[in-house]
């Protein structure tokens, strides 16, 4: 699995795929290709859908509903990982990784611990 790999406080790091919204006009698989250039510097051919979920994130009074995807995708076996053209602030490399290995690092990921039948996934 390809990742963004970013800091915590504790000097540890973390964990996460790559997300964004999608844009107007933009197919879902646009979108999923637009994002990842962008954030882990290839666009991989979307191929299954694995997840489903709608999220409530609440900031102060406000609260917003959004759908997550998380797609299964194909990268050429040769590809290099690296920082995309407009990575997330807070990233700080692009690295392969198997969350069955790397468990642990992906803590703030509840649905992909799911996904990759983590203990501490989300219940479907």
């Amino acid at each position: 699995m390809l990742v963004q790999v970013k800091p915590r406080p504790d000097g540890q790091r973390d964990m996460s795929l790559p997300c964004g919204r999608q844009e107007r006009g933009e197919t879902m698989q646009e979108c999923v290709a637009r994002e990842c250039r962008e954030e882990i510097g290839v666009a991989p051919v979307p191929r299954d859908i694995l997840f489903v979920a709608d999220v409530f994130r609440v900031s102060g009074d406000k609260r917003r509903q959004l759908t997550e995807r998380l797609f299964r995708g194909e990268v050429p076996d040769d590809h290099e990982p690296r920082p995309g053209t407009r990575p997330d602030k807070r990233q700080i490399a692009t690295a392969w990784a198997d969350p069955a290995e790397s468990g642990a690092l992906f803590r703030r990921c509840p649905d992909l611990r799911r996904c990759a039948g983590l203990p501490g996934g989300v219940a479907p």
